[in-house]
């Protein structure tokens, strides 16, 4: 799971290098002059991809194994075939012997939001 989550973020960083370089351009500070009008040349598409590979990354850190809560060894195989995300070793398991777990860790979202709603009420 951690080459998805690099692998991601390699591709915001060159994303958001390319929205850079073509905003430059644009601006006019950079001698660049591409042939044609394609859809690869607007700055606007290179920035809403970056958006959305951070977003994407955003909810790939936050999957966690539905058996025992793990964010290590996540397996989508599992989720092929018994429709949640499972870790190897409790796909290993036979899944009528698996004790689930009632709510797996919460993300940092909710202890972010649990922790202003505390400091609200006092």
């Amino acid at each position: 799971m951690r080459s998805l989550e690099d692998f991601l973020s390699r591709g915001i960083i060159v994303s958001w290098l390319v929205f850079a370089f073509l905003l430059v351009t644009e601006v006019g500070m950079v001698a660049f002059h591409p042939e044609g009008e394609h859809l690869v040349f607007r700055w606007q598409v290179w920035l809403l991809l970056g958006i959305f590979l951070f977003a994407v990354r955003d909810l790939v850190a936050d999957l966690r194994c539905r058996c025992c809560g793990s964010h290590k060894d996540l397996s989508f195989l599992g989720l092929l075939r018994s429709r949640e995300v499972l870790c190897l070793r409790c796909m290993s398991w036979d899944p009528g012997t698996i004790e689930r777990h009632p709510k797996p860790e919460s993300s940092r979202f909710d202890r972010e939001y649990a922790e202003l709603v505390k400091a609200l009420h006092d």
